[in-house]
């Protein structure tokens, strides 16, 4: 079984019942259950190859990248939603509003036999690449067959921007790119003219099939 290079815990199907929900703690990467559970939660996936799947616990910003026009947020539960203040950065316990930095944000990934991690990005917040390059180290899995989801680049991110963050994936070498929300129609473009046999465009109801 597939165990988290970064600390997190191994969990098998029996370890949950069918009804009790799998609990994800965002710091650390973590396996869930293996494909039968993530394909019963997602639905938008057929991953008839996947090992296992995991998360890849806190994505660390340690590329070029920066959160896009973060939003605001106030550390603290009201009405039993929020943040827990002795789950954040001592720093961020201010009382008031700070700009958010989306490090609650995480990803989903499976481990498909023979080709490598398929990894689900969220919406990339924290970074596109620094979300790939987090699904490595926590899997120990350096190949990536395929990224789906948010790239979250949009204006006013410039050409110069976007090109390093193709060069970028030209260096991980995903076999495809599955461009969904907020990836933006230039980047598109661009990605398209120099990625042409691995970037598709996705759109709402399409059905993914990744298979040994």
């Amino acid at each position: 079984m597939l165990r988290p290079a970064n600390g997190g815990c191994r969990v098998s199907r029996n370890d949950v019942s069918d009804h009790e929900p799998v609990k994800q703690h965002p710091h650390r990467s973590q396996v869930l259950l293996d494909s039968w559970f993530c394909l019963a939660s997602l639905r938008v996936l057929d991953i008839a190859g996947a090992e296992h799947a995991f998360t890849t616990g806190k994505i660390g910003q340690t590329s070029f990248e920066k959160a896009l026009r973060p939003s605001s947020e106030k550390i603290g539960m009201m009405n039993g939603f929020g943040c827990f203040p002795d789950k954040v950065a001592p720093e961020k316990n201010t009382g008031t509003f700070i700009p958010g930095d989306f490090e609650h944000e995480i990803a989903t990934n499976f481990l498909l036999k023979g080709k490598g991690l398929v990894v689900l990005t969220s919406c990339s917040h924290r970074g596109v690449i620094n979300t790939i390059r987090q699904a490595q180290t926590a899997s120990g899995i350096s190949k990536v067959h395929a990224v789906i989801g948010g790239f979250h680049i949009v204006r006013p991110l410039s050409d110069d921007y976007i090109h390093q963050v193709i060069a970028a994936l030209k260096e991980i070498g995903p076999d495809y790119l599955v461009l969904a929300h907020c990836c933006g129609e230039r980047f598109y473009d661009l990605a398209r003219a120099e990625l042409p046999d691995k970037v598709i465009h996705s759109a709402v109801g399409t059905r993914f099939v990744f298979g040994t």
